[in-house]
């Protein structure tokens, strides 16, 4: 696990409340933009549908990361097993044992880097 450090400590014996406050503002301010925003930035998620009498589909993402997690959940019962194959930096592949029926199936994906 890793540490964040701010770029200011908090100085207990300062009684200016302007000071104490802008500390505050300035730690936050470092959090959002160096931290949060890093960490919003390798998901990205979308929906895929496997069209009817096929297996598979491609699933185009914009992460761009030689490593990274995707998560699958089917809308409704696929009837038999799914999974996830042919991962590129931008690419991953859906697969159904079975022929998607119907109007297809639905997937919604999300890919962590």
């Amino acid at each position: 696990m890793s540490q964040t450090t701010f770029p200011q400590v908090p100085n207990r014996h300062d009684r200016d409340l302007g000071a104490q406050v802008w500390t505050v503002w300035t730690m936050l301010k470092y959090l959002a933009n160096n931290v949060y925003d890093r960490f919003v930035a390798s998901f990205v998620s979308g929906s895929a549908t496997v069209v009817a009498t096929t297996t598979t589909i491609v699933v185009t993402h914009s992460l761009n990361a030689a490593t990274y997690a995707v998560m699958i959940t089917p809308i409704g019962d696929p009837g038999g097993r799914y999974w996830v194959s042919a991962k590129t930096v931008t690419q991953f592949t859906i697969n159904m044992q079975v022929a998607a029926g119907g109007s297809g199936q639905l997937f919604d994906w999300m890919v962590k880097a």
